[in-house]
């Protein structure tokens, strides 16, 4: 193999690939350490300890642990064994679990099973998970809870400041300003294997902060009657696993402007949709608006949390759809910038005629520079 006889080239290889590594290196142990804490949680070691001892799990409240998968299903007396036993799969699921051919199969032994079976007038209903079991984003089944993080949160909008906190009301809404009882102001997060987060307060543990959408008759100044149909953001009891959940981004552009980088804001993207969540000036209350559209969401949808979310190691911060995270994007800028300088001195030095002909500029911009060229290489 022919050596590099460029002291610099060698130079900036064993810098890229020094930095690589420890990049690497630093996102594999931040990767361990949240997994780690995720199987450390009391929902997984919990059920393991019951699984032990011979007692049934718990069910926890429903920001820990939502039931409903979403997943269509048929009653058993509308299918056969083998779709009955099936159709339920998911997560760590065996679909011939308790199956055996004198016994039929043993519905305790089952991760998920039908909402219709408990009713007999119901020939269609959901999968729902079994005790010891959540679902998340996949519609799946998985055996423990989700990752509670450790602190309450008060949340605050940057368009009015820090005063006025966001909070939920008993009417299923999220409003902004300051509630009656502090508990429905104090927000707690929990987090799925699939790194969605669920949000609920204190106040309210069986609702967790959910998008839907609300529709009201309106009649036009002709006489036409409409359905005017608004997508809001409040909380709800019995959620399903296809429509839960949201994305705790990172605000870049406080970031790039080199503000608050130790207390970010955040936007809060629906895990569902991908809408946004705002709250409304006009109603104070919670709405989930299009990315794509003009001003969404703007200062009303910048959320701030106290205690920080950010440099937490029991959370995981998502990055919006289609960019790099800001170190990686960062690191990528500098090694491709030192890679074109590298390519630039090489090619100015160089003997080549056509080359030294069509990089004549570039040598002239490096003799303005002080980079004039000296004896052969």
């Amino acid at each position: 193999m022919r050596r590099c006889k460029i002291p610099v080239l060698r130079t900036l290889v064993f810098t890229f690939l020094h930095g690589a590594c420890l990049y690497f290196c630093e996102a594999a142990t931040q990767f361990g350490t949240s997994y780690a804490a995720h199987e450390n949680f009391l929902g997984i070691d919990q059920t393991r300890q019951d699984e032990e001892i011979g007692q049934a799990p718990v069910d926890p409240p429903t920001g820990l642990c939502v039931k409903n998968t979403g997943k269509s299903c048929k009653s058993w007396h509308d299918a056969d064994i083998v779709e009955h036993v099936s159709q339920c799969a998911g997560g760590r699921y065996d679909p011939l679990a308790g199956l055996t051919a004198s016994d039929g199969f043993a519905a305790s032994e089952l991760i998920s099973q039908c909402s219709a079976n408990a009713d007999l007038g119901m020939t269609t209903g959901t999968c729902i998970c079994s005790p010891g079991y959540c679902a998340d984003l996949d519609m799946k089944c998985h055996s423990g809870t989700y990752l509670l993080v450790s602190d309450e949160f008060v949340i605050s909008v940057k368009a009015w400041g820090e005063d006025q906190h966001l909070f939920m009301t008993s009417d299923g809404k999220v409003k902004i300003g300051t509630p009656a009882d502090p508990r429905a102001a104090k927000w707690r997060i929990a987090v799925t294997k699939n790194n969605i987060k669920m949000l609920y307060c204190d106040l309210y543990p069986l609702s967790i902060l959910t998008e839907y959408e609300s529709c009201e008759k309106v009649v036009d100044s002709y006489g036409l009657t409409y359905d005017k149909c608004d997508i809001i953001v409040g909380h709800a009891p019995d959620p399903r696993a296809d429509e839960m959940g949201w994305y705790i981004e990172v605000d870049l552009k406080v970031i790039h402007l080199g503000h608050g980088r130790h207390n970010p804001y955040v936007n809060i993207r629906s895990a569902h949709t991908g809408n946004l969540f705002y709250v409304d000036p006009q109603t104070m209350s919670g709405r989930a608006c299009d990315p794509t559209a003009r001003n969404c969401p703007g200062t009303v949808g910048d959320f701030h949390f106290h205690p920080p979310l950010f440099g937490r190691v029991d959370i995981m911060l998502d990055n919006p759809p289609g960019t790099l995270p800001p170190a990686l994007a960062m690191y990528g800028g500098t090694v491709v910038m030192a890679l074109i300088l590298t390519c630039c001195l090489g090619c100015v030095y160089t003997n080549n005629r056509f080359l030294k002909t069509f990089l004549h500029p570039f040598a002239k911009s490096f003799g303005c520079g002080g980079l004039y060229r000296g004896a052969v290489i």
